[in-house]
């Protein structure tokens, strides 16, 4: 039975002193080679998105390590803005029951460089439940 995990990005520079605001966050899926975009969303003055809810696999399925179901849910999350580097987080997990809280300190772009073709990937290590 599936249940409900959370997520909410928060954006910053200044490791982490001073929030991001505008940076597009989008969650995506991918599976094989197709992607599939889950929310397309803006940070508000606090460098935060909105919480949203995602269907993920039961809590029980953590809780026994022979378990060879999915245990959480895993996306991948792209942030953009015009003044920094746009950063790619790979596997993202989300949990049930619980709220998941991605924090990026974001990069800033030199003075007269054009963003495109500049980011930053992150791949966050599977838990070893």
């Amino acid at each position: 039975m599936a249940q409900t995990g959370k997520l909410f990005v928060r954006t910053t520079i200044s490791k982490a002193q001073i929030p991001i605001m505008n940076a597009h966050v989008s969650i995506i899926k991918q599976e094989n080679d197709k992607k599939t975009l889950l929310k397309s969303l803006r940070t508000d003055e606090n460098g935060k998105t909105i919480t949203v809810d995602f269907e993920v696999p039961d809590a029980q399925n953590s809780l026994n390590s022979e378990n060879t179901d999915e245990r959480f849910f895993v996306c991948d999350i792209i942030i953009t803005h015009p003044d920094y580097y746009t950063t790619y987080i790979k596997n993202v997990q989300i949990f049930a029951n619980q709220i998941s809280v991605q924090e990026i300190n974001l990069i800033p772009l030199e003075e007269d460089v054009d963003p495109a073709g500049f980011y930053e990937s992150i791949d966050i290590t599977s838990q070893n439940l």
